[in-house]
């Protein structure tokens, strides 16, 4: 861990070295128009400094001593048409030892073959947005507002 400065380091420990072993699970299944995905993972974390709470860089939850760290991921929505997907993201996360736990929860809406004049034709390109809100650690509701345009080139100009 480097020095985190969303957090008071004189109560928690920023900087230290941490192990992570996790055992994780990813599924996906669709029928017809509904899809389902899900991502769940539990993380052991060890840190080198026991005597406060640490920061986890990943799920940014406060640990104590060698704790635990789940995370569960799950994606559910629908082909709207060939070129719209509809759906819901629910993201939780949670710490064992001190019950530090965060949540988001957003609409989610993709699109692709997008056509924007500086993007040659031959090139795809899509477009997600997400408008929903994260729960901090602290019990806050703060809302999100996220977009992902990704533009893939033809196979001609790939280098891997």
């Amino acid at each position: 861990l480097n020095n985190l400065h969303t957090f008071d380091c004189e109560q928690v420990s920023c900087k230290g070295e941490m192990t992570r072993d996790y055992i994780g699970l990813r599924a996906a299944i669709a029928y017809k128009k509904f899809f389902l995905t899900n991502e769940w993972r539990k993380s052991d974390l060890n840190f080198n400094k026991k005597n406060r709470p640490f920061v986890d860089e990943i799920t940014t939850l406060l640990g104590n001593g060698s704790d635990q760290s789940t995370t569960n991921l799950i994606v559910t929505g629908l082909m709207i048409d060939n070129k719209n997907q509809l759906g819901l993201l629910i993201l939780n996360n949670k710490m064992k030892n001190n019950n530090s736990k965060s949540q988001m929860v957003s609409i989610i809406h993709g699109r692709r073959d997008l056509k924007f004049s500086f993007i040659p034709e031959n090139w795809d390109s899509s477009l997600v947005s997400s408008l929903g809100y994260f729960k901090t650690r602290q019990n806050q509701k703060v809302g999100t507002i996220l977009f992902q345009i990704k533009l893939n080139s033809p196979r001609k100009y790939l280098l891997f």
